[in-house]
Order: C-alpha cells, then structure tokens, then sequence
C-alpha cells in the first residue's frame, strides 16, 4: 500500500471518541444480534471512496459528511462485522424500514428541480437527512413519538449465525444517515440469494437506483425578453389574486362564498401577450430558448 493510500485510510478511520459514541448508539451491543464485545463498523466502507464521492457530487449526501462521521458507524460483533463487510456475498443487510418514504421524496425533489431549470435556476437535489427520515415516521405515527432515531431492517441471506432466523428481523432504531444504509442496500442487490429478498423491498430499492442516477434537468436559458414577460405575468398573477377582506373588529365574518366575483376596472387595457389568467410556466413555455 502506498503512503498515500495509508494516510487516507487513516484519515478515514474512526477516533476514539467517535467509536464510543457509535458503540453506545445500540448500549455497547450488537446491531444485530445483541452479543458482546462489539466494534465500531463502517456503514460505506473506507474501501468504497469512488463510490462516495459519486454520492456527493450527485448531492446524495451532504458536504459535511465523511467517511469517518459518527453517522457512518454501526455497533456490530466481529461475526457480524465480518457478514456485513462480505460484498458479494453479505450475511445481511439493514435498510430504512419505510423505502416509500426515500422514493416519493426524490420523485417531488426531482419535479421542483425541473420547474426551477424552466426559470433558468439550477437547483442542487435535497435528500433526507436522518432528522428528517425521524420527523416523518413520528408524524405517520410508524414509530413512538419518543423515539430518537428513525426505524430500520436487516435482511439476513444465509444463516451464518445460528442466533439469526433468514429474512426480515424486526425493525428497530439507528441514529446514522440513512443514505449510507441506502447504499449498502444497492450493493446487496447483487447476492446471488436473490430467494432471501423480500419482494417488496427489492423492487423499492431498485426503483431508488434507477431515480437516483437520472441525469440533472436541464437548465434552460432564457432571454432577457422572455425573463421580462415572466416578470410581469407573474406581477400580474400577485395582483390579480383574491385577497382575504379586512374584518373590522367585534363584527361577524361574512361566508366568503356570498362575495361576488372580482372585476376588473374599466377601460383597463392590457398589452401583453400572455394574460393574468396564463402561468408564468406558460410564458417560459412559450419563451425559452431552443437549445
């Protein structure tokens, strides 16, 4: 190994502070299987460098995390570790208990980075960030509103461990970045035990492969025209919407209903093309620059 390699592998490594927090994360026992003593396990491993740094440059996970972030680490038994680190063949696999959740949230991310690209805006993709995954199952009432991480699987493929029944163990909670889980899960699709993958979860995680490697929208650019039309229609769209009546104090609110409907003052002319009643996703319809 050169010293290069070595210097970066250390870098990549967990200090001891870290270590004692990730093992203390499952109360110094197994992830998985509960015995002792345990180690410190990466979730990406320090191997897979290539493969993270794609993650980041695609914005799957955030700026400020690295390989030997505390939200990379999962408390695990050396037996365990040794199962989980065997690429291809892994003993098991752990995954967000709700892949739904990931899916919808890239699929609506993807959408509002498209409606920006039509404005000439490139939005960088958000994913969620374990607080987020935590606030969303609280909220759909999936886990106890005390909880403090949100909830994951394991997939055991093979019975390595005579403590382990194959297939889904129940679900149950881990602190890190649930993208690092994600990613483990797309290596596993490849284990030749393709009869241990519940059908369900295969089919989600392979639909989060396919999402997540599509190409960022195009960013379209506009000419000043066309920006100053997008401005005026939008102006119009403020202007022309209905806003809610002042009450004066200590008096009954009238149903809304029983107002009639707007009108516009007369002898008002308008010279634009595109009118208050279009969008200003019209107008940049309409406008954009043929590339």
């Amino acid at each position: 190994m050169s010293s290069r390699s070595s210097n970066r592998s250390s870098s990549n490594s967990f200090g001891e502070t870290s270590k004692y927090e990730i093992k203390s994360s499952s109360g110094q026992r197994c992830w998985i299987c509960q015995s002792r003593p345990t180690q410190a396990c990466h979730v990406i491993a320090k191997g897979d460098e290539i493969v993270f740094e794609l993650f980041k440059s695609r914005n799957l996970l955030p700026d400020s995390f690295n390989l030997s972030s505390v939200s990379n680490g999962i408390s695990l038994c050396p037996t365990c570790h040794v199962n989980f680190d065997a690429y291809h063949d892994p003993g098991f696999v752990i995954l967000p208990s709700n892949l739904r959740y990931f899916i919808d949230f890239e699929v609506a991310n993807y959408s509002q980075r498209e409606a920006s690209a039509l404005r000439g805006v490139a939005e960088p993709r958000t994913t969620p960030s374990a607080a987020d995954y935590l606030a969303y199952q609280i909220q759909q009432r999936e886990i106890d509103t005390q909880a403090k991480s949100g909830s994951y699987l394991a997939i055991v493929f093979h019975d390595y461990s005579p403590f382990l029944p194959l297939g889904k163990l129940t679900a149950k909670e881990w602190p890190g970045h649930p993208l690092t889980m994600i990613r483990r899960g797309l290596i596993a699709l490849g284990t030749a035990r393709v009869e241990n993958w519940p059908q369900d979860l295969r089919s989600e995680l392979l639909k989060l492969q396919e999402i997540y490697a599509r190409p960022a929208p195009e960013v379209h650019q506009l000419d000043p025209a066309a920006m100053e039309e997008v401005e005026e229609v939008e102006e119009a769209e403020e202007a022309e919407a209905p806003r809610a009546p002042k009450i004066p104090k200590n008096e009954a609110v009238r149903d809304i209903s029983e107002a009639g409907p707007s009108v516009t003052a007369p002898g008002r002319q308008r010279d634009w093309i595109l009118g208050p009643n279009h969008t200003a996703l019209d107008a940049l319809q309409r406008y954009q620059l043929v590339c």
